[in-house]
Protein backbone atom coordinates (compact mmCIF):
# COMPACT_ATOMS: atom_id res chain seq x y z
CA UNK A 1 0.00 0.00 0.00
CA UNK A 2 1.24 3.13 -0.98
CA UNK A 3 2.44 5.20 2.42
CA UNK A 4 0.18 8.23 2.99
CA UNK A 5 1.40 11.81 3.27
CA UNK A 6 0.30 14.04 5.87
CA UNK A 7 0.78 17.71 5.80
CA UNK A 8 0.80 19.86 8.97
CA UNK A 9 -0.41 23.41 8.98
CA UNK A 10 0.39 25.98 11.41
CA UNK A 11 -0.42 29.59 11.42
CA UNK A 12 1.70 31.78 13.59
CA UNK A 13 1.35 35.29 14.66
CA UNK A 14 4.29 36.49 17.33
CA UNK A 15 4.39 32.82 19.23
CA UNK A 16 8.53 33.21 18.93
CA UNK A 17 8.44 32.04 22.86
CA UNK A 18 6.39 29.10 21.86
CA UNK A 19 6.09 28.20 18.17
CA UNK A 20 9.59 25.66 18.64
CA UNK A 21 7.49 23.23 20.83
CA UNK A 22 4.94 23.04 18.54
CA UNK A 23 7.26 22.13 15.93
CA UNK A 24 9.21 19.58 17.98
CA UNK A 25 6.17 17.62 18.69
CA UNK A 26 5.18 17.66 15.09
CA UNK A 27 8.59 16.21 14.26
CA UNK A 28 8.40 13.66 17.26
CA UNK A 29 5.62 12.05 15.39
CA UNK A 30 6.07 7.95 15.54
CA UNK A 31 4.36 8.33 12.12
CA UNK A 32 6.93 10.80 9.98
CA UNK A 33 4.95 13.56 8.53
CA UNK A 34 5.40 14.56 5.16
CA UNK A 35 5.74 18.28 5.46
CA UNK A 36 5.41 21.24 8.24
CA UNK A 37 3.56 24.33 6.23
CA UNK A 38 4.20 27.74 8.45
CA UNK A 39 2.36 30.56 8.03
CA UNK A 40 3.12 33.32 9.48
CA UNK A 41 0.59 36.29 9.33
CA UNK A 42 3.22 39.33 9.81
CA UNK A 43 4.70 38.78 13.26
CA UNK A 44 6.67 41.84 14.29
CA UNK A 45 8.46 39.33 16.95
CA UNK A 46 11.48 36.75 16.28
CA UNK A 47 8.98 34.20 15.03
CA UNK A 48 11.10 34.22 11.79
CA UNK A 49 14.21 33.96 13.26
CA UNK A 50 12.96 31.39 15.44
CA UNK A 51 11.67 29.52 12.81
CA UNK A 52 15.16 29.67 10.21
CA UNK A 53 16.96 28.32 13.64
CA UNK A 54 15.50 24.83 13.58
CA UNK A 55 17.18 22.73 10.93
CA UNK A 56 14.48 20.54 9.64
CA UNK A 57 14.14 20.00 5.76
CA UNK A 58 10.57 19.42 6.75
CA UNK A 59 9.26 23.02 7.18
CA UNK A 60 8.71 25.16 4.47
CA UNK A 61 8.18 28.61 5.93
CA UNK A 62 5.37 31.25 4.32
CA UNK A 63 4.90 34.71 5.42
CA UNK A 64 1.86 36.70 4.38
CA UNK A 65 2.60 40.00 2.41
CA UNK A 66 0.30 41.58 5.15
CA UNK A 67 -1.92 40.82 8.18
CA UNK A 68 -4.74 38.19 6.57
CA UNK A 69 -6.18 36.13 9.52
CA UNK A 70 -6.00 32.92 11.10
CA UNK A 71 -8.38 31.19 8.84
CA UNK A 72 -6.53 32.76 5.43
CA UNK A 73 -3.41 31.47 6.47
CA UNK A 74 -4.46 27.95 7.10
CA UNK A 75 -6.14 28.02 3.47
CA UNK A 76 -3.15 29.02 1.95
CA UNK A 77 -1.09 26.14 3.79
CA UNK A 78 -4.45 23.92 2.14
CA UNK A 79 -3.22 25.47 -1.39
CA UNK A 80 0.68 24.90 -0.57
CA UNK A 81 0.51 21.30 0.56
CA UNK A 82 1.45 18.07 -1.32
CA UNK A 83 -0.14 15.80 1.51
CA UNK A 84 -3.13 13.38 1.16
CA UNK A 85 -4.06 14.63 4.47
CA UNK A 86 -4.33 17.84 6.61
CA UNK A 87 -3.55 18.40 9.99
CA UNK A 88 -3.89 21.66 11.46
CA UNK A 89 -1.83 22.61 14.98
CA UNK A 90 -1.90 25.94 16.78
CA UNK A 91 2.05 27.62 17.37
CA UNK A 92 1.10 27.80 21.08
CA UNK A 93 0.21 23.84 21.60
CA UNK A 94 1.58 20.55 20.82
CA UNK A 95 0.78 17.21 19.94
CA UNK A 96 1.32 13.29 21.65
CA UNK A 97 3.58 11.91 19.50
CA UNK A 98 1.27 9.08 18.65
CA UNK A 99 -1.15 11.55 17.33
CA UNK A 100 -0.66 11.18 13.43
CA UNK A 101 -0.04 7.42 13.44
CA UNK A 102 -3.55 6.50 15.41
CA UNK A 103 -5.53 8.96 13.64
CA UNK A 104 -4.04 7.96 10.18
CA UNK A 105 -4.77 4.06 11.10
CA UNK A 106 -8.10 5.11 12.54
CA UNK A 107 -8.61 6.84 9.26
CA UNK A 108 -7.65 4.08 6.98
CA UNK A 109 -9.71 1.33 9.03
CA UNK A 110 -13.01 3.10 9.03
CA UNK A 111 -13.01 4.71 5.62
CA UNK A 112 -13.52 8.47 7.06
CA UNK A 113 -13.24 11.43 5.73
CA UNK A 114 -12.58 13.06 9.02
CA UNK A 115 -10.74 12.23 12.75
CA UNK A 116 -10.34 14.02 15.63
CA UNK A 117 -9.82 13.57 19.16
CA UNK A 118 -9.45 14.51 22.48
CA UNK A 119 -7.63 17.33 23.75
CA UNK A 120 -5.95 18.24 27.20
CA UNK A 121 -6.54 21.66 27.91
CA UNK A 122 -4.17 23.97 30.36
CA UNK A 123 -5.38 27.12 31.77
CA UNK A 124 -5.28 29.14 35.09
CA UNK A 125 -8.20 27.23 36.50
CA UNK A 126 -6.36 23.73 36.31
CA UNK A 127 -6.26 20.87 33.17
CA UNK A 128 -9.69 19.54 31.90
CA UNK A 129 -9.93 17.23 28.42
CA UNK A 130 -12.66 18.39 26.28
CA UNK A 131 -14.98 17.66 24.61
CA UNK A 132 -16.55 16.12 27.48
CA UNK A 133 -19.01 13.57 26.91
CA UNK A 134 -18.86 9.62 27.15
CA UNK A 135 -17.98 7.79 24.12
CA UNK A 136 -17.83 4.12 24.26
CA UNK A 137 -14.90 2.33 22.56
CA UNK A 138 -12.19 3.53 21.01
CA UNK A 139 -13.86 5.90 18.53
CA UNK A 140 -16.84 7.60 17.81
CA UNK A 141 -18.38 7.43 14.71
CA UNK A 142 -21.09 9.55 14.21
CA UNK A 143 -23.70 11.59 12.03
CA UNK A 144 -23.20 14.88 13.80
CA UNK A 145 -25.28 16.98 11.90
CA UNK A 146 -27.33 19.15 12.35
CA UNK A 147 -26.92 18.88 16.25
CA UNK A 148 -23.58 20.33 15.16
CA UNK A 149 -24.95 23.68 15.26
CA UNK A 150 -25.53 23.10 19.31
CA UNK A 151 -22.17 21.50 20.12
CA UNK A 152 -18.95 22.03 18.75
CA UNK A 153 -16.88 18.31 19.29
CA UNK A 154 -14.05 20.01 17.65
CA UNK A 155 -11.08 21.72 17.65
CA UNK A 156 -8.88 22.77 15.31
CA UNK A 157 -5.18 21.37 16.41
CA UNK A 158 -7.36 18.03 17.32
CA UNK A 159 -8.34 17.80 13.18
CA UNK A 160 -6.94 15.07 10.64
CA UNK A 161 -9.19 15.25 7.04
CA UNK A 162 -8.88 14.49 4.19
CA UNK A 163 -7.55 16.90 1.37
CA UNK A 164 -10.03 16.18 -1.52
CA UNK A 165 -12.87 17.00 1.07
CA UNK A 166 -11.09 20.72 2.21
CA UNK A 167 -10.87 20.90 -1.20
CA UNK A 168 -14.57 19.93 -1.91
CA UNK A 169 -15.76 22.82 0.85
CA UNK A 170 -13.87 25.60 0.05
CA UNK A 171 -11.55 25.34 3.24
CA UNK A 172 -12.35 27.79 6.47
CA UNK A 173 -14.13 30.51 6.06
CA UNK A 174 -11.88 33.79 6.67
CA UNK A 175 -14.58 36.11 7.59
CA UNK A 176 -15.37 34.86 10.78
CA UNK A 177 -13.33 35.81 13.45
CA UNK A 178 -13.99 32.94 15.83
CA UNK A 179 -14.84 29.71 15.75
CA UNK A 180 -13.73 28.78 12.02
CA UNK A 181 -12.66 25.11 12.93
CA UNK A 182 -16.50 24.76 13.86
CA UNK A 183 -18.37 26.63 10.72
CA UNK A 184 -15.96 24.39 8.76
CA UNK A 185 -17.03 21.41 10.73
CA UNK A 186 -20.63 21.89 9.89
CA UNK A 187 -20.22 22.22 6.15
CA UNK A 188 -18.16 18.99 6.34
CA UNK A 189 -20.57 17.03 8.85
CA UNK A 190 -23.52 17.61 6.40
CA UNK A 191 -21.73 15.36 3.71
CA UNK A 192 -19.04 13.34 5.00
CA UNK A 193 -18.13 10.78 7.47
CA UNK A 194 -16.26 11.77 10.78
CA UNK A 195 -15.01 9.64 13.68
CA UNK A 196 -13.58 11.17 16.99
CA UNK A 197 -11.26 8.89 18.71
CA UNK A 198 -11.80 8.01 22.39
CA UNK A 199 -8.09 9.39 23.47
CA UNK A 200 -6.62 12.81 24.40
CA UNK A 201 -3.69 13.84 22.04
CA UNK A 202 -3.25 17.43 21.85
CA UNK A 203 -2.21 19.96 24.66
CA UNK A 204 -3.85 23.40 24.34
CA UNK A 205 -2.83 25.96 26.07
CA UNK A 206 -5.06 28.65 26.40
CA UNK A 207 -2.94 31.14 28.44
CA UNK A 208 -1.62 32.08 24.69
CA UNK A 209 -5.38 32.82 23.09
CA UNK A 210 -6.26 36.45 23.54
CA UNK A 211 -8.88 36.35 21.16
CA UNK A 212 -11.14 33.98 23.35
CA UNK A 213 -10.95 37.29 25.70
CA UNK A 214 -12.19 39.21 22.58
CA UNK A 215 -16.33 40.39 23.65
CA UNK A 216 -16.80 42.04 19.98
CA UNK A 217 -15.40 39.54 17.86
CA UNK A 218 -17.65 36.88 19.97
CA UNK A 219 -20.62 39.08 19.22
CA UNK A 220 -19.46 39.23 15.83
CA UNK A 221 -18.87 35.39 15.55
CA UNK A 222 -22.57 35.15 16.52
CA UNK A 223 -24.27 37.32 14.49
CA UNK A 224 -22.46 36.05 11.20
CA UNK A 225 -22.66 32.55 12.00
CA UNK A 226 -26.66 33.19 12.68
CA UNK A 227 -27.04 35.37 8.97
CA UNK A 228 -25.25 32.25 6.93
CA UNK A 229 -26.96 29.49 8.42
CA UNK A 230 -30.80 30.61 9.25
CA UNK A 231 -31.87 28.68 6.69
CA UNK A 232 -30.21 25.26 7.34
CA UNK A 233 -31.46 25.88 10.94
CA UNK A 234 -34.57 27.06 10.30
CA UNK A 235 -35.08 24.00 8.12
CA UNK A 236 -34.78 21.50 10.63
CA UNK A 237 -37.83 22.60 12.26
CA UNK A 238 -39.05 25.18 14.92
CA UNK A 239 -38.10 23.58 17.86
CA UNK A 240 -34.18 23.03 16.93
CA UNK A 241 -34.40 26.80 15.47
CA UNK A 242 -35.41 27.41 18.54
CA UNK A 243 -32.55 25.74 20.57
CA UNK A 244 -29.93 26.90 18.80
CA UNK A 245 -30.92 30.77 18.98
CA UNK A 246 -31.54 29.98 22.81
CA UNK A 247 -28.09 28.84 22.84
CA UNK A 248 -26.34 31.11 21.08
CA UNK A 249 -28.03 34.11 23.12
CA UNK A 250 -26.34 32.19 25.82
CA UNK A 251 -23.02 33.43 23.81
CA UNK A 252 -24.42 36.82 23.64
CA UNK A 253 -24.79 37.32 27.17
CA UNK A 254 -21.07 36.20 27.88
CA UNK A 255 -19.95 38.82 24.98
CA UNK A 256 -22.14 41.11 27.25
CA UNK A 257 -24.18 42.23 24.62
CA UNK A 258 -27.34 42.09 26.68
CA UNK A 259 -29.63 44.06 24.39
CA UNK A 260 -28.91 41.55 21.14
CA UNK A 261 -28.99 38.72 23.47
CA UNK A 262 -32.88 39.72 24.96
CA UNK A 263 -33.67 39.96 21.23
CA UNK A 264 -32.45 36.52 20.32
CA UNK A 265 -34.19 34.93 23.57
CA UNK A 266 -37.20 36.54 22.57
CA UNK A 267 -37.05 35.07 18.93
CA UNK A 268 -36.02 31.78 20.44
CA UNK A 269 -39.10 31.79 22.47
CA UNK A 270 -41.41 32.66 19.40
CA UNK A 271 -40.35 29.64 18.18
CA UNK A 272 -40.96 27.32 20.88
CA UNK A 273 -41.97 28.54 24.45
CA UNK A 274 -40.94 25.46 26.69
CA UNK A 275 -36.89 25.93 26.64
CA UNK A 276 -35.38 27.13 29.80
CA UNK A 277 -32.47 28.38 28.36
CA UNK A 278 -33.53 31.82 26.78
CA UNK A 279 -35.80 32.76 30.06
CA UNK A 280 -32.25 32.23 31.90
CA UNK A 281 -30.43 34.46 29.12
CA UNK A 282 -33.39 37.45 29.71
CA UNK A 283 -32.33 36.98 32.92
CA UNK A 284 -29.03 37.60 32.81
CA UNK A 285 -29.20 40.53 30.44
CA UNK A 286 -30.00 42.61 33.34
CA UNK A 287 -27.40 43.55 35.65
CA UNK A 288 -28.60 42.35 39.62
CA UNK A 289 -29.27 39.28 37.97
CA UNK A 290 -25.76 39.08 36.01
CA UNK A 291 -24.34 40.14 39.44
CA UNK A 292 -26.76 37.61 41.68
CA UNK A 293 -25.81 34.47 39.37
CA UNK A 294 -22.07 35.59 38.63
CA UNK A 295 -21.56 35.44 42.73
CA UNK A 296 -23.45 32.24 43.29
CA UNK A 297 -21.89 30.54 40.87
CA UNK A 298 -18.46 31.70 42.76
CA UNK A 299 -19.64 30.30 46.05
CA UNK A 300 -21.13 27.26 44.34
CA UNK A 301 -17.29 26.67 43.23
CA UNK A 302 -15.80 27.70 46.32
CA UNK A 303 -18.31 25.20 48.25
Amino acid sequence: MKKKKVSVIIPTYNRASSIVDAIESVLAQSYPVYEIIIVDDCSIDDTTEVIESINSPLIRYYRNAEQKGAGYSRNYGIKQSAGDYISFLDSDDTWDSDKTEKQLLCMEQHQLDVTSCLMKIFNKRGTTTWPQFSIDGDIMIADFYPEIFLINYFGTPTLMIRKSVLKEVGGFDEFLPRWQDWELLIRIAERYKIGILNQDLVNVYEGHKSITQNNDLLTQTVEYFLKKYQNEINSVGRKFASSVMAKYSRFLVKSKAYKKARKLAFRSLKLYCWHLTPYFSILLTFDRFHVYFKIKNIQTKRG
